[in-house]
């Protein structure tokens, strides 16, 4: 049994909704968060240690899809905090979530880098994805 070792390492915030990278240092102290993840309580101690003070946080179960209802209890019940999610969670947005989160919405871009394991997780990598495979070894 091959084991791969890795880690997830916090890159910089997206900002939605003026589609801009932000440094992880520009964004500190008050914030409001959400997530729809299998450990929630993992992304929550990532943005704490990043020096957000979480006043909100939301929860949902795993491969949650957001309704506008969702978004609207955010935007209302924020306080005007930063609102902080993961591309995960983006990806399930309505597609009318523009009109309601207007400003200060940012995702947190993660990497995940392997420590350990990484020639056994490329052969593995190389059978499932070959076209992916292709690329890599450019």
């Amino acid at each position: 049994m091959e084991i791969l070792e890795s880690v997830h390492e916090p890159e910089y915030y997206f900002d939605i909704c003026n589609t801009k990278k932000v440094d992880l240092k520009a964004i500190q102290g008050p914030a409001a968060c959400f997530c729809a993840l299998g450990h929630p309580e993992t992304f929550e101690k990532t943005l704490q240690n990043l020096g957000l003070t979480l006043k909100q946080k939301w929860r949902f179960p795993d491969h949650q899809h957001y309704t506008e209802e969702n978004l609207r209890t955010f935007e209302e019940t924020r306080g005007g905090l930063p609102l902080i999610t993961t591309f995960k969670d983006f990806v399930k947005f309505p597609d009318n979530w523009r009109d309601i989160l207007t400003k200060d919405v940012y995702v947190l871009s993660v990497n995940l880098k392997i420590r350990g394991g990484e020639e056994e997780f490329n052969k593995f990598t190389d059978v499932l994805y070959p076209k992916f495979s292709k690329i890599k070894n450019k």
